[in-house]
């Protein structure tokens, strides 16, 4: 069973294991109380690595590298140094020569980039050396270990045992890999990540053989950066540039346009390229994006809980970057885990349901309204409309991260994540435009937040058959078909981890390097037939919400106010708060929740967060006594916000991804620099979203409406009659 999994195996505490308590770090580590050997302490022998890589590479014993510009350079780099040479002592003085913090968490230490990318020294002889900086990635392991025994696990360790245990995981998910090091090197650019993995094999096999230790030494291409070697600017860039400077243009022309048409009526009788030329204008698209018009007592919430929702995403991705990246004080990390309110940070993935809730409500209200008025189903005009305004913005920020982003920055990082993506995305953006990446691509990452939008396209294309179904059908057999549907989906979830005892949420970020390394990532969290619980609640809620509007059985319905009172706490803030808090124990190693208890929460818990979601809108639409809830949740400010929420979601981890590849130096974790991360977050993210807004999603909304739909030129819809002959009351559209 993958490592990921076992902690909850049926038992109390994990199988640890542990050294004699006289063994320290050096000679005899696990298994003696020898503190020196021949050559001194173990202290006064690790490696430095920008000496012994350099002695080790000009080694005549076969060990070493073979003739060429790397060894020569090398010869010449000691030669220098030995001489004082500036170039020479720059390549040392940009390398980290010893880890430091390793208790405290910190893994990752990145000496001086810019002190070695930069590097071009021409040298006497005429040679010229160029830096090239590498990550160079260390595992320590212990060959022996005396015994195991089980106890609880947490974070506090004895002063005067052993530090590997305060090193070794002890079996708990939640701790750092402190045996695990990432340290820069600075070498000449004629060695290659190759000729830097060789080199230092010898000298770190002979300090592990002389103190019990196993050290496996390994050099990613991806993390090993030379200036020369920067990509170039190709004709995709050009193309790419070519065409956002062409939407600039139709902007900038579009809004010049719109400024000489003084009537509605001239604007109706422009021709279909004036009128086309009209969808690119910022003067229309921005008054559409900062029109405040709420019309609707229920679905006006949404805005408000669309900001929120996004702006949790936007802490939860900034605190997978503190996991993910370089950070000084990892512990407090770890301690946060101790920290029950927490659960609230930990599992903020169930956020995302919330949106699934939304869109399938908003999706199921909005079909009803169509299928009464047009009494049959066109499957693939609305399939072409879902297309039209999810791909053009999405296809945009994929093709930037192929031709652009990679020419705009430089860092420790930019490599392995910039330029790794950059590589994902060109051999991958089909799978995301066709939006299958969920099922095909996913162990190669290409916008990781992608995932969701395959989801979400996917429930919407099973939902438009479950919908069409529930309006054909008598009420009662409807709704009951939603129910099985929604039963179906829930039992997936709990059929996996009953069976096969899998986590039943995402745990994953303390241990990670990158979410393509994570099992439950791949294989379950990101499936569409297991994420469908909280749509489908959702189709619910919008079936329940256009009968009582249009039903006039139940036109007139109310809930009283004090029972509107008392649901609106139950159901919302308690069933939203218990359902994510709930999930505490299985951040927790020392805790032994049964299977069944895990298959109940894996397969309810995304459900009854929708469904606090969803609430909100019923419960504000037919309760009364709830007009200052509606009047906080209706603020002027929420409705222009919520309609960017779409580009925010596309474009925030392009901002974050930039920070975290050129970082140069450890950051520091405290809820406080987590605070002040989000307000740049925030604003920039809103600020670029507003941009695509005006120049992708304005336009082609705007398009869709002109020459795509049939326009009656009413805003409301007509009173129309249904199949069983009965009146319905009239309905506002809603987009």
């Amino acid at each position: 069973m993958r490592r990921l999994y076992y902690y909850y195996d049926g038992h109390k505490s994990a199988t640890v294991y542990y050294c004699d308590r006289n063994a320290r770090f050096g000679n005899g580590v696990g298994g003696g109380s020898r503190t020196t050997g021949s050559d001194g302490p173990w202290y006064e022998n690790v490696p430095i690595p920008p000496i012994a890589y350099a002695k080790s590479a000009l080694k005549e014993d076969g060990n070493g590298l073979n003739e060429g510009s790397c060894r020569r350079q090398l010869r010449e780099y000691l030669d220098g140094l030995a001489n004082g040479s500036l170039w020479a002592t720059q390549m040392y003085d940009a390398s980290a020569k010893q880890p430091y913090g390793v208790i405290d968490g910190q893994t990752r230490h990145l000496g001086s980039f810019d002190q070695c990318y930069r590097l071009d020294a021409r040298l006497a002889n005429n040679d010229r050396v160029q830096g090239r900086y590498c990550l160079v990635d260390y595992k320590y392991e212990q060959l022996h270990t005396l015994s195991s025994f089980r106890k609880k696990l947490d974070f506090d360790f004895d002063p005067n045992e052993s530090a590997w245990e305060a090193i070794k995981e002890r079996g708990d998910f939640r701790r750092i890999k402190r045996y695990m090091l990432q340290m820069a090197l600075c070498v000449p650019a004629a060695c290659s990540a190759e000729d830097v993995e060789q080199a230092l094999q010898s000298p770190y096999q002979d300090f592990a053989a002389k103190n019990n230790l196993k050290v496996k030494v390994t050099v990613e291409p991806k993390n090993c950066q030379a200036y020369r070697e920067e990509p170039e600017v190709g004709t995709g860039t050009i193309v790419y540039c070519t065409l956002v400077g062409t939407i600039v243009a139709l902007v900038a022309m579009g809004s010049l346009y719109d400024s000489t048409i003084s009537t509605d009526e001239e604007r109706i009788r422009s021709s279909r390229g004036r009128q086309l030329l009209l969808c690119f204008s910022a003067q229309r698209n921005l008054r559409t994006i900062f029109e405040v018009s709420y019309k609707h007592r229920g679905l006006d919430t949404i805005h408000l809980l669309r900001f929120i929702s996004m702006c949790l995403v936007l802490i939860g991705h900034r605190m997978m970057q503190y996991y993910l990246n370089t950070v000084v004080n990892e512990r407090y990390l770890e301690l946060t885990f101790n920290v029950p309110s927490f659960v609230m940070v930990h599992n903020g993935t169930i956020i995302v349901d919330g949106f699934f809730a939304i869109g399938g409500l908003l999706t199921c209200y909005g079909l009803l309204y169509q299928f009464d008025k047009t009494k049959r189903m066109n499957f693939f005009g609305l399939l072409f409309i879902r297309v039209l305004r999810l791909t053009p913005a999405y296809a945009l920020l994929i093709f930037f991260n192929i031709y652009v982003f990679p020419h705009i920055g430089s860092g420790p990082h930019w490599q392995s994540k910039i330029g790794l993506e950059a590589e994902n995305c060109a051999s991958t953006w089909w799978a995301n435009l066709l939006y299958v990446n969920n099922y095909l691509t996913m162990e190669r990452l290409c916008v990781f937040q992608s995932w969701y939008l395959s989801v979400d396209f996917h429930c919407y294309l099973v939902s438009i058959f479950c919908i069409y179904a529930f309006w054909k059908c008598p009420r009662k057999i409807g709704y009951s078909l939603l129910g099985i549907a929604t039963f179906i989906s829930a039992a997936g979830p709990f059929y996996l981890t009953y069976v096969h005892r899998i986590q039943p949420i995402f745990i994953g970020f303390p241990f990670l390097n990158g979410l393509s390394m994570d099992p439950y990532f791949l294989n379950y969290y990101v499936k569409s037939h297991l994420r469908m619980t909280a749509y489908l609640v959702g189709v619910i809620a919008g079936a329940m919400l256009y009968d009582f509007e249009t039903d006039p059985s139940k036109a007139s319905w109310r809930i009283s106010k004090r029972w509107s009172q008392i649901l609106f706490i139950l159901l919302v803030v308690v069933l939203g708060l218990t359902s994510q808090a709930l999930g505490y124990q299985y951040y927790n190693p020392n805790s032994n929740p049964s299977s069944l208890e895990m298959a109940l929460y894996a397969s309810l818990h995304r459900g009854t967060f929708a469904a606090s979601f969803c609430a909100v809108v019923l419960l504000i639409a037919v309760g009364d006594g709830l007009d200052l809830h509606y009047n906080f949740l209706t603020p002027g400010w929420a409705q222009p916000l919520g309609r960017l929420t779409y580009s925010v979601f596309l474009t925030h981890n392009i901002i974050q991804s930039y920070q975290a590849a050129t970082v140069r130096s450890a950051r520091t974790f405290s809820i406080h620099n987590s605070v002040w991360d989000f307000i740049p977050d925030v604003f920039y993210s809103f600020s670029l979203a507003l941009l695509i807004a005006i120049g992708i999603e304005g336009p082609f909304r705007r398009m869709e409406k002109c020459f795509i739909m049939r326009q009656d030129g009413k805003s409301k819809r007509n009173t129309t009659l249904t199949k069983h002959g009965t009146e319905r009351v009239k309905v506002k559209k809603i987009d």
